[in-house]
């Protein structure tokens, strides 16, 4: 197992960390579907895995946050930016978040905001939740789009994109106009606007 080394910061290839506003949101498909638009696009982009599924669905470069010792997060995430750089020389890494940074039962995120120093976020909102996965009965509460955002950008990232996760007919362009970033269903529409402001 790896500490951080600090190495990353000289990386200048550009790193899009997706995260999430709650578990389960979609984030590892949001990766793919971006991978997959920027690809086609002629920009050469590869995944870092943070979770199981990643790595059984045969993604190259990553490691499996929540079985490794919080001593050393920062440094395997490190350690698989650092490799996929040397070993595929992309134009763009997309990493994968897991969980999210206020989910009181794990939260997770701020790795790959600040030991992965990433250049940008893609956000995943599941509208259709008003309280963090599996906590409903206790009612604690999922933060707000803005808010989390706002805790976002506290630690001097943009959010350059909003995927929406929802079975509901949610209004993307009200979402546009308030926050001024491209927002799509990446399972209705395509991810296109996303991959452009990337």
């Amino acid at each position: 197992l790896s500490f951080w080394t600090g190495d990353i910061l000289k990386l200048e290839t550009p790193r899009i960390a997706v995260l999430g506003t709650d578990c389960a949101t979609g984030k590892r498909t949001v990766c793919q579907f971006l991978s997959q638009d920027l690809n086609a696009d002629n920009i050469k982009t590869e995944i870092i895995y943070t979770g199981q599924t990643g790595f059984l669905q045969g993604f190259r470069h990553g490691f499996i946050l929540d079985s490794t010792l919080n001593d050393f997060v920062s440094g395997e995430l490190e350690k698989a930016v650092l490799e996929c750089a040397d070993n595929t020389n992309p134009d763009l890494m997309l990493i994968e978040g897991q969980s999210s940074l206020r989910n009181p039962s794990g939260p997770c995120g701020s790795e790959l905001l600040l030991s992965a120093d990433v250049n940008g976020v893609v956000l995943v909102h599941p509208f259709d939740r008003d309280y963090f996965d599996n906590f409903e009965e206790i009612q604690c509460e999922l933060p707000s789009l803005e808010d989390e955002i706002n805790l976002i950008k506290s630690y001097d990232k943009t959010v350059l994109g909003i995927c929406i996760n929802s079975q509901q007919n949610i209004d993307a362009n009200q979402i546009k106009e308030q926050f001024n970033i491209p927002v799509v269903n990446p399972m209705n529409e395509s991810i296109s606007s996303i991959s452009e402001s990337i």
